[in-house]
């Protein structure tokens, strides 16, 4: 198993993985139910990430398949807050017949080292609540719980 930069080459097969991680979501709830356009925007998205320097996108390959990615971002606070950046997880996701391989905890290892490198100590993310594998994973790495964020739907 391989983890490696992401480069435009690899778009298309972290788009076709993102898919799967947004249908895995709609179990939860359906606000990762995509719109018409959802790819060429992503791949806009992604291919600005890549050429980011405050944007990484690592994946996980096994002969020279795409089976999982990663992809963070450093994010400034105010300048109000003593620790200003932080590494942001947005999308964390690997191959349904790869889990338990440890390709998921390699990666977030690649978001430590990134880090590390950028002088950014502090690694966040969000997660669903119901989603126990991902926040036992999370819990295992070392992530404490320290937000919550509610949501309503308003009927019009």
């Amino acid at each position: 198993m391989l983890i490696r930069k992401a480069n435009s080459k690899d778009i298309n097969s972290i788009l076709d993985l993102w898919k799967k991680l947004s249908d895995y979501h709609e179990q939860f709830d359906d606000y990762m139910s995509l719109s018409s356009n959802w790819r060429k925007n992503l791949f806009e998205i992604f291919y600005e990430d890549l050429e980011s320097r405050f944007s990484k996108i690592f994946i996980g390959e096994i002969d020279n398949r795409c089976i999982g990615f990663i992809r963070m971002e450093i994010r400034e606070m105010d300048s109000v807050f003593k620790s200003n950046k932080t590494v942001f997880i947005t999308d964390i996701f690997v191959e349904e017949s790869y889990r338990g391989t440890l390709l998921s905890e390699k990666l977030i290892e690649k978001a430590e080292d990134y880090s590390k490198k950028e002088g950014v100590f502090t690694i966040k993310l969000n997660v669903n609540t119901q989603n126990r594998r991902a926040i036992g994973l999370y819990e295992k790495k070392g992530f404490i719980e320290v937000n919550k964020t509610f949501k309503k739907d308003i009927n019009v």
